[in-house]
């Protein structure tokens, strides 16, 4: 399996999700925290070993990935990054990585899409 919160103690995150386990359902679930802000932060989840299978540069520094899982190449989500700043060379298609961030219904796409919001990144 890949790494998991206890290797990397310095980062605030909830748990450890597969891509798999990022559906509809789950987004729902987590919506129901809401209203979030500093006494209601959202979940932190972490991506362990994803590859990023896509990835298409949008305005104003907004970039969209599509994410699958490394070792075994299944699962798809995609993702986005807003204000990608540092992340940017780390996030190249092709390269294996682990990112923390949250889940979340893409109101955009609607029909129970989802999206993860990538906060960070860590080099695979």
């Amino acid at each position: 399996q890949g790494r998991d919160a206890a290797r990397y103690p310095e980062l605030a995150i909830d748990g450890v999700l597969g891509l798999d386990a990022l559906h509809a359902g789950l987004a729902e679930r987590l919506a129901r925290f809401e209203p979030l802000g500093q006494g209601n932060p959202a979940c932190q989840w972490l991506l362990d070993q994803v590859q990023i299978a896509d990835r298409r540069d949008m305005k104003g520094g907004v970039v969209r990935l599509r994410l699958q899982q490394a070792a075994s190449r299944s699962g798809l989500c995609d993702a986005v990054v807003f204000g990608i700043g540092a992340m940017d060379e780390a996030l190249r298609p092709g390269a294996c990585v682990s990112v923390v961030g949250q889940l979340q219904l893409d109101d955009w796409r609607g029909g129970g899409a989802v999206q993860f919001v990538v906060e960070d990144v860590l080099d695979g």
